[in-house]
């Protein structure tokens, strides 16, 4: 058995089919490093004032984001995306979470005390426009169903017979990619809005975030991601 058959078939379409959206993606996370890079720097500077301080606890709501959305790419590559959707909740907290900092930079001392509130009273707080994304992913991918969208990818279309070895095709990726390249501007333009907290000079960057973003919908024409 090659449990990374998948895998290498995703990675060749990478450099084929889907050689533009690969680069694509890898542009938005460069300029998430970029953040990362400057919360950090900010950090080390201003070590325990309030700006040090809301630095250093947006930089790890950053680099946990990021590394959600590469968890989420990962499975993706492997035709796991049903069940990356595991991902996206935690992953609509922290580009929450970063909102919710941005909006009054006092409250990241409470996320260093481990006083936070829950997700949902941060939700409420901010105004979030995700509740119904949260709703669809508690349903059919936080949580094993046995509802259509939960499992019909495991079995095979023609003999409803179980499929252990998942499969997919360029088309199906790049649908894919659609959704993890949406996230990924979430959490890019929220991250850029919380360095001009700090007063850090993001203009160039927060220009490119917006091009990049201006992008989405041609390189990706089919995407619908609800927020409401």
């Amino acid at each position: 058995m090659d449990l990374w058959e998948t895998r290498r078939k995703s990675l060749l379409w990478l450099d084929n089919d889907l050689a533009s959206e690969s680069q694509y993606l890898i542009k938005g996370y460069t300029m998430i490093d970029e953040c990362i890079t400057l919360f950090d720097e900010v950090s080390q500077k201003e070590k325990s004032s309030l700006n040090g301080r809301f630095a250093r606890i947006c930089g790890l709501t950053t680099t946990k984001g990021r590394n959600l959305l590469l968890a989420c790419h990962s499975l993706q590559l492997d035709a796991l995306g049903q069940e990356s959707g595991a991902l996206l909740r935690p992953l609509i907290e922290v580009v929450e979470l970063l909102n919710y900092f941005r909006l009054d930079p006092n409250r990241v001392d409470i996320a260093i005390e481990e006083k936070l509130p829950s997700a949902g009273k941060i939700a409420k707080t901010i105004s979030g426009h995700f509740q119904s994304l949260r709703d669809h992913l508690n349903d059919q991918a936080s949580h094993f169903r046995f509802g259509f969208h939960s499992v019909f990818h495991l079995l095979d279309k023609q003999t409803l017979r179980l499929k252990a070895v998942q499969s997919h095709s360029p088309q199906v990726l790049k649908t894919n990619f659609a959704t993890l390249s949406a996230f990924l501007s979430f959490l890019l333009l929220e991250s850029v809005s919380c360095l001009f907290v700090l007063g850090i000079d993001a203009k160039n960057l927060a220009d490119r975030a917006e091009t990049w973003k201006g992008e989405l919908k041609t390189m990706f024409p089919n995407i619908a991601i609800n927020k409401k």
